[in-house]
């Protein structure tokens, strides 16, 4: 296929350009950054130098991109939809990592985003690319929104157990923790070394745009309507998440029962791994790695 990059200035537009630049199904991989344009990726990300050699190029018109088999979205929330209303959704295969399309419901994005959003008067056509937990419906997608950071860490977690209704109580707690990274690649004051070093920040409480995702899709997995309590912290590592997640089960569940659903769900996924009851995982685990690790207590 030949695939270009829309925003792979930032982490994930990085971390994306790394892994498609040796892929073997892509056959021409170009990369796009208006604030990087004439520049070398590996100029930025040396980490990376003799993997990847390509050059950043200024983002095309919308339509250009139609010439692609597929296109990655690595852009801010609010950037994205503009992208692919000038690609049109009959063109190329979109995966968008933003925030745009991670909701049926426009009115939705518009409350936790606080914009209007271009398509709201159009169905949503993409499709929740949450691989372990969305797979029969991305088979031959060619819409695909991904979901954000935390949500992948805690839907992987909790939807096992709303599908088998395990849990009782639909109030759901997560204390969550990022690594610096997770903000993204640009320069404000509470991201500096000397706010962040031997600190830990709570941010966005209560308010923060993924409790939105994260209860719209629990519904859309599930059926189970969930409130969450949800509170991101920002802890001085570069990169990884780990959240701890706190939920009642049914009064006739136990432990066996839960790594019985969790066996089942991921028992075949090569990114996931539930490690025996009573084991706490950690961000060293996974770091770097497409994995998620989930333990139980």
């Amino acid at each position: 296929m030949r695939g270009a990059i829309v925003g792979a200035s930032g982490y994930s537009g990085a971390e994306l350009t790394r892994l498609l630049a040796g892929h073997q199904k892509v056959s021409e991989l170009e990369i796009f950054s208006n604030s990087l344009a004439g520049e070398m990726f590996d100029e930025h990300y040396p980490n990376m130098a003799g993997e990847v050699g390509l050059r950043y190029q200024k983002v095309p018109e919308g339509i250009t991109l139609r010439g692609y088999d597929v296109v990655f979205l690595a852009t801010p929330a609010g950037a994205a939809m503009s992208l692919v209303r000038d690609i049109g959704l009959d063109g190329p295969s979109i995966i968008d990592l933003s925030a745009d399309f991670r909701y049926l419901d426009y009115g939705l994005y518009k409350f936790w985003y606080g914009k209007d959003h271009l398509f709201q008067n159009e169905e949503n056509k993409f499709i929740y690319g949450l691989t372990e937990l969305n797979r029969e419906a991305l088979r031959g997608a060619r819409l695909v929104s991904n979901p954000g950071c935390y949500p992948t860490s805690i839907l992987l977690a909790l939807v096992p157990l709303l599908r088998d209704e395990a849990i009782i109580e639909k109030e759901v707690i997560s204390d969550a923790k990022s690594g610096v990274s997770g903000a993204g690649r640009k320069l404000q004051e509470e991201y500096l070394f000397y706010r962040c070093n031997e600190n830990i920040v709570p941010y966005r409480p209560i308010r923060h745009s993924h409790i939105g995702e994260m209860e719209h899709q629990t519904y859309n997995l599930t059926g189970q309507d969930i409130r969450l309590s949800f509170t991101p912290h920002l802890v001085p590592l570069n990169r990884g998440i780990l959240s701890t997640i706190y939920c009642r089960l049914s009064k006739d569940k136990d432990v066996a029962e839960v790594e019985e659903r969790y066996s089942r769900s991921y028992g075949e996924e090569p990114f996931v791994q539930v490690l025996q009851s009573g084991r706490i995982p950690n961000i060293r685990d996974v770091v770097g790695s497409n994995n998620c690790r989930i333990g139980y207590i």
